[in-house]
């Protein structure tokens, strides 16, 4: 028995393949290499293969246009925006700046993270100075700013010895906060990286314990498994059973519910 697919399915399959490839304007070669849905499907509950990407807010692709990235040009991308701005990028860097989003870089490596790792590793990391601050003279910029991207660019290049995705991605998330001044998005975007710090902690040593303290204090607790099974529970309580557990200490739990909660 087949499936019928619905328009919706369809637009939604065109986005994604769009999103992957880092371009709205979509082929039916490219779509069809990347989708278990053929264009003579998308074709027939559109009345066209154009209609289909008009409903779905994308393009045909242009004549003799190459829409399917390739990793050397998505890399090499990296390098050229590293030298450009003179500091390593950030994801809102690529976006202001950098001819593609980061939507392909995400695809392929996980994160912009790993990729811009994977770019210094294959083509060597670019020597960087000062950043060079488009339409402001550097004798006009104010000194908290300057500071903020001292600080910021020192941080950066840490972030490679963060194993976690998760972890390395909310810590990427608070230094570019910092930079721009926003500190108390720093603040969150720094206490997710930490909270992702534990538990991946508790899931790799402490998982059987921390369940068993878990269903003590709350028999409607289930067992966790993985991180998304943790974040289920208060983030005060959590701190308590950690305390509980020696995993950290009372002072250190007192002083995060403090100022993190």
């Amino acid at each position: 028995m087949s499936i019928k697919i619905d328009k919706a399915a369809v637009i939604a399959e065109l986005r994604r393949i769009s999103q992957i490839l880092g371009t709205k304007y979509l082929g039916y070669r490219d779509f069809e290499k990347l989708s278990t849905i053929s264009r003579h499907t998308v074709a027939n509950r559109f009345g066209s293969w154009n209609n289909a990407l008009q409903e779905a807010g994308l393009f045909p692709a242009k004549p003799n246009r190459k829409t399917t990235l390739s990793d050397d040009e998505l890399l090499i991308q990296i390098i050229t925006l590293t030298e450009r701005l003179q500091k390593i990028p950030s994801v809102s860097d690529m976006a202001a700046h950098g001819e593609y989003s980061d939507t392909p870089y995400k695809t392929r490596w996980v994160s912009f993270t790993l990729a811009r790792e994977a770019a210094y590793k294959k083509y060597g990391m670019p020597i960087v100075g000062e950043p060079i601050q488009a339409k402001t003279p550097r004798t006009h910029q104010k000194q908290g700013e300057r500071s903020n991207q001292s600080v910021a660019n020192n941080l950066k290049p840490h972030l490679l010895r963060i194993n976690d995705n998760d972890t390395r991605a909310f810590v990427e998330e608070a230094i570019d906060c910092f930079e721009a001044g926003l500190y108390r998005s720093c603040v969150v975007m720094s206490w997710s990286g930490a909270i992702s710090i534990l538990y991946d902690y508790v899931i790799k040593n402490k998982l059987n314990e921390f369940n068993l303290e878990a269903v003590r204090r709350s028999s409607k607790w289930k067992d966790a498994q993985t991180k998304d099974d943790l974040a289920l529970m208060k983030e005060s309580d959590f701190l308590d059973i950690l305390a509980t557990l020696s995993i950290i200490g009372k002072n250190v739990k007192e002083q995060l519910k403090n100022n993190c909660l």
